[in-house]
């Protein structure tokens, strides 16, 4: 188990919600902490030279916390014991070891344990995901809502194989927000607020 008083708890955030990716930024400046999207997860997974940077950044103490998550997943079986999942494990448990970190996408809440993350769904209106979808791709209406029904369930075929029954508990996440109803100044606000929240229920006075 991490010692909560060594590593700083990295925010998970689901990758597909508009928004979602300046609501992290957001954040992050906030925060002063880094931001890794699943474009960043895939390639420090996918690169030997990266990932034994990484490793050489951490502490003895955070090398054998991360082996024994790595461990503990391994016991837990299912798809997520993949040579590729196992990789992309070790990178977020190396970069949730090393502290300040938000992720963004491939699922990385469910691979952490709960007292070293808040686990953030951000949820927001079809209209709103595919106005958002048709602007930053430049689509049709149309063709901007295939877009996002085709990434959702892209997103939910991964999350299922990798996790199976975990998706369906709905306590799985610390926090659930609307951004079509709250918009990215006030989700940030929430995010950090829970933050604090949940640290301070573990560390007094650690607040940002």
């Amino acid at each position: 188990m991490v010692c909560p008083r060594c590593f700083q708890s990295p925010l998970r955030l689901p990758a597909r919600r508009v928004h979602v990716g300046s609501i992290a930024k957001r954040v992050a400046d906030r925060l002063t902490w880094t931001v890794y999207n699943q474009e960043n997860l895939e390639y420090l997974a996918g690169n030997d030279a990266a990932q034994a940077e990484l490793q050489s950044e951490l502490s003895p103490e955070a090398l054998v916390w991360q082996q024994n998550q790595l461990q503990a997943l391994q016991q837990r079986g299912g798809a997520s014991n993949s040579p590729g999942s196992l990789s992309l494990a070790r990178v977020i448990y190396g970069l949730t070891a090393r502290g300040q970190a938000i992720f963004v996408g491939r699922g990385a809440g469910f691979y952490l344990p709960p007292l070293n993350c808040l686990h953030v769904r951000i949820i927001a209106n079809l209209a709103d995901r595919v106005q958002h979808m048709q602007d930053w791709l430049r689509l049709t209406p149309q063709q901007a809502e295939d877009q996002v029904l085709q990434k959702d369930q892209q997103r939910k075929k991964y999350l299922s194989e990798q996790f199976g029954e975990r998706l369906s508990d709905i306590c799985a996440y610390d926090l659930t927000i609307n951004s079509s109803s709250l918009g990215e100044e006030t989700c940030s606000d929430c995010i950090i607020v829970a933050l604090n929240g949940k640290r301070e229920s573990w560390d007094p006075g650690s607040s940002f």
